[in-house]
C-alpha cells in the first residue's frame, strides 16, 4: 500500500468527510501528482478486487452462455447413453436419495464444463430425473434452471421441466415449495414471454398449488398474477387466430381489418401487421392516422413525423383502455424519434408532451388495459 495513504485518510477526516468511508464503493486514490479527484470520478477499473451485488469478485464471474436450439431426440438418445457410460459407478452405486442427489449435482457440473450441446443436454436431463427420484428441489431447480440458461427449450423440453416440478411439489414441504414456487415463477414468465402458451397455462396452474403449499402471502399474490396475464394471453392468442381466419375468408370487409388491425397495433405492438388493416378498417378517422403514419415511416421528414405523433395524441384523447394506451405510446414513440430535429417553436410543446405521457400517475393509478 502507498505510504501516502494513511495522510489521505487523514486529509479526508479532517475535511469533515468521513462519511465517504462509510459508501460501499470508494473512490480510487488520488494520482501521484497529488491533489483531489474531480466532482466526477474516473469510472472504476474492471479488476479481480471489484466486488458486485453478492459479493463475487467481477473477474469470477463468467459470462452468461447464449442459448443454443436443444439437441434433436436422436442425438440425446445417444449421448444420454454415453452419460450412463461416463457415470455408471455413480449410477451403480446411486441406491438411496443422498447417493441419488450426490449424482445429480456431479451431472450438473459436468454439464456446467465446456460440453457438446447433447452432452450437456442429457446431462441436465438426467440430473433432474434424479432429483425427482430423490426428491430433492434444490438439485432439481438447479438443472432445470441450467436446461433453461443453456438452451432454447422447445415445448417437449419445457414440458418435461414442468412435469419434474409437479413431481417435486408433490412431496415438497412448505420452505421447498416456496423455493420452487418462485423458480416456477420465472419459468412461467419465460414461456410466456416466448408465446409457449401451453406450458405457460401448466406452469401457472402449477405455481398456484406451489404458492398454496408454500402458504408464502407474496407468492400466493405473484401466482394470481401470472394466471391472469397467461389467461390473457392465450385469450389473445386465441382472438388473433380466429380474427385473421375471418379476415383471410373476406380481406376487404372493413369491420374484420378494423378489429384485427386494432388488436394487432393496441394489444399485441405490432403496428407493421396492423397498420395496413387499420387503414382499410371502418374508422375514417383512425385510419388516416395509420395511412399517415405509414407515410412518415418511410421519410426522415421531422414535420411529417411531428404531425402524426400529434395525430395519435389527439386521436387518445376520449378513448380508454388498450385503444387510449396503444395510441399514446404510439404517440410517444414518435416524439422521441424526434430528438432535435424540430422547430425551436415547436420543442417546448413537445417536451410536455413527452413529460405528460411518460407520467405513470396520469391513469390516477389504474392500469390502461
Amino acid at each position: 500500500m502507498d505510504a501516502r495513504c494513511p495522510i489521505f485518510l487523514l486529509a479526508i477526516l479532517a475535511c469533515g468527510e468521513a462519511a465517504v468511508l462509510a459508501q460501499p464503493a470508494q473512490r480510487p486514490p488520488s494520482p501521484p501528482g497529488g491533489g483531489r479527484a474531480g466532482p466526477k470520478p474516473p469510472p472504476l477499473p474492471t479488476n479481480p478486487i471489484i466486488q458486485r451485488p453478492g459479493g463475487v469478485p467481477q473477474a469470477a464471474m463468467p459470462p452468461r452462455p447464449i442459448p443454443v436450439d436443444m439437441p434433436s431426440p436422436a442425438d440425446l438418445e445417444t449421448a444420454g447413453a454415453d452419460i450412463k457410460a461416463r457415470f455408471s459407478a455413480g449410477y451403480a452405486g446411486a441406491k438411496t436419495a443422498q447417493d441419488k442427489s450426490k449424482l445429480a449435482e456431479q451431472l450438473v457440473r459436468f454439464a456446467s464444463a465446456d460440453q457438446p450441446p447433447a452432452a450437456r443436454a442429457a446431462a441436465l436431463q438426467a440430473a433432474l430425473r434424479l432429483a425427482v427420484e430423490a426428491k430433492d428441489v434444490p438439485a432439481g431447480v438447479d438443472a432445470a434452471e441450467k436446461m433453461h440458461r443453456f438452451f432454447k427449450l422447445d415445448t417437449a423440453a419445457a414440458l418435461v421441466i414442468v412435469e419434474a416440478y409437479e413431481a417435486l411439489l408433490k412431496t415438497a414441504k412448505p420452505a421447498d415449495a416456496a423455493s420452487l414456487g418462485r423458480a416456477i415463477l420465472t419459468f412461467a414468465r419465460k414461456a410466456k414471454y416466448q408465446d409457449q402458451n401451453t406450458v405457460a397455462e401448466k406452469a401457472a396452474s402449477l405455481l398456484g398449488a406451489a404458492a398454496k403449499k408454500s402458504r408464502d402471502p407474496e407468492l400466493v399474490k405473484a401466482a394470481k398474477e401470472m394466471a391472469q396475464r397467461v389467461e390473457d394471453k392465450v385469450g389473445l392468442a386465441k382472438k388473433l387466430t380466429a380474427l385473421s381466419a375471418a379476415l383471410a375468408e373476406s380481406p376487404a370487409d372493413p369491420a374484420a381489418n378494423l378489429e384485427l388491425g386494432e388488436l394487432l397495433c393496441f394489444s399485441v405492438g405490432d403496428w407493421q401487421k396492423g397498420l395496413p388493416l387499420l387503414e382499410r378498417g371502418s374508422d375514417a378517422a383512425l385510419a388516416a392516422v395509420a395511412a399517415a403514419d405509414r407515410k412518415a415511416g418511410d421519410t426522415p421528414d421531422a414535420v411529417a413525423r411531428l404531425s402524426v405523433a400529434d395525430a395519435w395524441h389527439d386521436w387518445a384523447v376520449g378513448q380508454k383502455g388498450p385503444r387510449r394506451a396503444g395510441a399514446e405510446g404510439r404517440a410517444l414513440d414518435h416524439y422521441l424519434a424526434l430528438g432535435t430535429d424540430i422547430d425551436e417553436s415547436d420543442r417546448e410543446r413537445v417536451a410536455k408532451r413527452i413529460a405528460e405521457l411518460e407520467d405513470p400517475t396520469r391513469f390516477k393509478g389504474a392500469a390502461p388495459h
